[in-house]
């Protein structure tokens, strides 16, 4: 009879505390899903309809401006860091505009978009975004972003399918009306396992019930 007391009290024991135990394969499982090589498809202006580079073109749909003036698909990378805290971070270049105090035209400027994320028992926090010029004191930033905030979805139809939005703050100079406008820009960065890039087309593909789906970003168009 004692013994089976202790084999009882052994079996009562374990199940307290297999109960108590706190599921967290979900914060690994969200740590990892964050992370990849993200693909910048959308830079959206919200103000009034700006002419960046002083070519008449107005408009508040910026990433094909940016492509005109031939540079490369952006993206921006996002890894983990730290496992055990669950901790990570993310850089990529960005496409900006400055003008040179020695001169009046507009050049493509590129900058760098960063921040940290970390997996809490709340979820996903995502701190320290911002922009980096680099070093232009001798030239004037016409697309400034400020204030940023990220956000960590998954498509509607497909979990392999991941986006990054980020919304800021933002100041344009409108080269035709020679003043700066102020708005809200997003910039919107997809993901998943399936990506291909060809003539700034930016296909990607996600796995589903009934099969895959399939999105394509035309960044020179803006669709």
């Amino acid at each position: 009879m004692k013994r089976l007391f202790i084999i009882v009290g052994a079996i009562i024991s374990t199940l307290l505390c297999s109960c108590g135990k706190e599921d967290t394969a979900w914060m690994d499982a969200l740590l990892e899903s964050v992370s990849g090589e993200y693909y910048l498809v959308g830079y959206d202006f919200s103000g009034a309809p700006v002419d960046i580079f002083g070519d008449g073109k107005v408009t508040g749909t910026l990433l094909p401006v940016f492509f005109g003036k031939g540079q490369d698909v952006y993206t921006l990378e996002v890894n983990v860091r730290d496992e055990k805290f669950r901790e990570g971070g993310a850089y990529g270049n960005l496409p900006a505009a400055a003008k040179s105090v020695y001169h009046s035209w507009v050049d493509s400027w590129r900058s760098t978009l960063h921040f940290n994320y970390e997996v809490k028992k709340s979820g996903l926090s995502f701190s320290n975004a911002d922009v980096d010029y680099g070093s232009h004191g001798d030239h004037e930033i016409l697309t400034q972003l400020s204030e940023l905030r990220v956000e960590f979805t998954h498509d509607h139809r497909s979990d392999e399918i991941r986006y990054l939005t980020v919304n800021c703050v933002a100041k344009m100079y409108d080269q035709s009306a020679q003043r700066y406008v102020d708005g809200t820009a997003t910039l919107k960065y997809v993901t998943s396992p399936r990506v291909t890039v060809e003539d700034y087309v930016v296909t990607v593909q996600g796995a589903t019930e009934d099969g895959m789906v399939t999105y394509t970003y035309d960044l020179k168009t803006g669709k």
